[in-house]
């Protein structure tokens, strides 16, 4: 049996088509490969469907697909899955029932389609409970206690079906998703050929 060598890969970052704001991406793009050996080359805009759910429904915001740094040869696609809630839609995504059910639906996806499924907001709960007590509706209201309880049910769901629990990255949600990617990289042995 021949032994696996470690090799420097290049990432594709896949970025889901519906995404308004990927201007933080712009800061993923590797200047120069890393002593991890991991080097993050293209953006591209589709339809997210990590390996396991290419004939199924989308899944997460963020996905990658890597080969071996300088080979040209088809991109491999992983089973990595990054949902990304920013500013209010978190909030959103939890307050709506429409929208937990169907943010809890693609967590299911995630288990079922085995991923490696990560959710990663940008604000604190104390930044969030600010921004929603400026919406006129919620500001004499305790809405933040009713989105404080749906998050502790989003992290009941998540592990459940055995994920991390939700990351907050406040201003560095580029770094976050780089450490993500680097670490699922790692973890399974991508760099292995």
């Amino acid at each position: 049996m021949a032994t696996k060598k470690k090799q420097d890969v290049e990432i594709k970052l896949v970025i889901d088509n519906r995404e308004k704001d990927i201007s933080y991406t712009k800061e993923l793009i590797d200047g120069r490969i890393t002593k991890d050996g991991i080097k993050i080359v293209e953006i591209e805009k589709q339809c997210v469907k990590p390996l396991g759910c290419e004939d199924k429904q989308s899944t997460g915001d963020v996905t990658i697909e890597y080969r071996i740094k300088g080979s040209n040869s088809d991109w491999i696609k992983s089973n990595l899955a990054i949902e990304c809630k920013r500013g209010m839609d978190f909030f959103s995504s939890l307050y709506m029932k429409a929208n937990r059910d169907r943010l809890m639906m693609e967590i299911q996806r995630g288990y079922d389609y085995k991923l490696d499924f990560y959710v990663v907001v940008t604000d604190s709960l104390s930044e969030l409970t600010k921004k929603i007590h400026k919406v006129p509706k919620f500001r004499n209201s305790n809405v933040e206690n009713t989105h404080f309880d749906m998050m502790i049910k989003l992290d009941d769901k998540l592990r459940e079906c055995g994920f991390n629990g939700v990351i907050t990255s406040g201003s560095d949600l580029t770094w976050c998703i780089k450490r993500i990617i680097k670490h699922h990289i790692k973890k399974n042995k991508l760099q292995y050929f």
